[in-house]
């Protein structure tokens, strides 16, 4: 069996569908399945529950890179770091 596709990988993380046998028996086999299942399933249970994610602030760096990539891409001034008082 080839590797389980995105789109079932992500009904099956969203619970609206359930692994076939096939499905189910690939997934036992193979991590890299196995693994994006996990995060899918990560990404659902933070979507569902934003308050349960620790996040942390983006340093000043992210921050430029930011700008800078919205520059590029558009030549437009960049907006400025949002205030998080």
């Amino acid at each position: 069996m080839r590797h389980v596709n995105r789109e079932a990988l992500t009904l099956m993380a969203l619970g609206d569908t359930v692994a076939s046998a096939t499905t189910a028996a690939h997934l036992g086999r193979c991590a890299a399945c196995t693994e994006s299942l996990h995060e899918l399933v990560r990404v659902v249970s933070l979507g569902r529950h934003p308050g349960a994610a620790s996040l942390s602030e983006p340093s000043a760096a992210v921050w430029a890179n930011v700008e800078q990539l919205i520059r590029d891409y558009n030549g437009a001034e960049a907006p400025t770091q949002p205030n998080r008082s």
